[in-house]
């Protein structure tokens, strides 16, 4: 499981400037099996984006499982509960926003209530949101609207990837969404899909040339790039984050797909 922050940036005010929705704040909540949350309805917007595990929302009128790689949303005014399901700890990424035109603003992108399929959490884009927060400049407050808008237009249901077979579809698909979870492997994948391991090796391993660990493992590293070319999350962290349990043996992949370390990739001219 990796190590999650809590962060709490909830503003005020936001003096001599019109925008056309007020930012709040945002968060992690990182639960463990069974562990609910409820509050009482507030009049504000709530975007919810399940990272890891799976947990029931529930708004009053909308009660939804939300999973790994879905988002959901709630209005102003509805109630706010969550209960983590299953069997794993649950990592939910939030942010909060108000004004006259929040509510309108948020279903205007036609989005359906309930769990939505928008594929893997957007993590850089959640810590930009969380630095800018607790910015008082005029245009960064414009900007923070900006990385809003940006977060509910990647919500939109992720379309199907190109397939040759369903089965196909899925096994690559679970591989992408579990990539974070560095207990994740293709025995696990196996178990959940009630297979034989060599099935999953097969199907993989025809159509993208490339075993299904070795997937994965590309899945795995691809992430861990992202992350240290575009934020400043500490390097053990990363490979944390990005489902490595070993920083040495994350180091030492990263020089070998890289030809750097993850250090002097973070340096490099962007």
């Amino acid at each position: 499981m990796m190590e999650t922050r809590e962060v709490w940036l909830f503003r005020n005010s936001f003096p001599g400037v019109k925008l056309p929705f007020y930012p709040r704040g945002g968060g992690i909540n990182c639960f463990s099996p069974g562990k609910t949350e409820e509050h009482s309805p507030q009049d504000f917007c709530e975007i919810c984006w399940v990272a890891r595990g799976s947990c029931i929302f529930d708004f009053g009128n909308i009660r939804a499982e939300v999973h790994s790689g879905e988002s959901i949303f709630r209005l102003p005014g509805e109630r706010r509960f969550k209960q983590v399901s299953g069997r794993e700890n649950a990592v939910i990424y939030y942010v909060t926003f108000d004004g006259k035109n929040a509510s309108e603003i948020m279903q205007s992108f036609g989005y359906k209530r309930g769990a939505i399929p928008s594929g893997k959490c957007p993590v850089i884009l959640f810590d930009r949101i969380f630095r800018d927060l607790v910015s008082t400049s005029e245009n960064d407050y414009r900007k923070l609207c900006a990385s809003y808008l940006e977060l509910m237009a990647k919500m939109a249901p992720s379309p199907p990837e190109p397939e040759t077979s369903s089965f196909l579809h899925e096994c690559l698909h679970r591989i992408k969404l579990n990539s974070a979870d560095c207990n994740f492997n293709i025995n696990a994948l196996a178990d959940e899909l009630g297979v034989h391991r060599s099935t999953i090796n097969r199907a993989i391993t025809l159509e993208t040339g490339l075993t299904p660990h070795k997937y994965l493992e590309n899945c795995r590293v691809d992430y861990a790039v992202e992350l240290l070319v575009n934020s400043n999350v500490p390097i053990s962290e990363v490979a944390r984050s990005a489902g490595f349990s070993r920083t040495n043996y994350f180091c030492r992949i990263i020089k070998q797909r890289t030809g750097m370390t993850p250090g002097e990739l973070r340096k490099a001219p962007k």
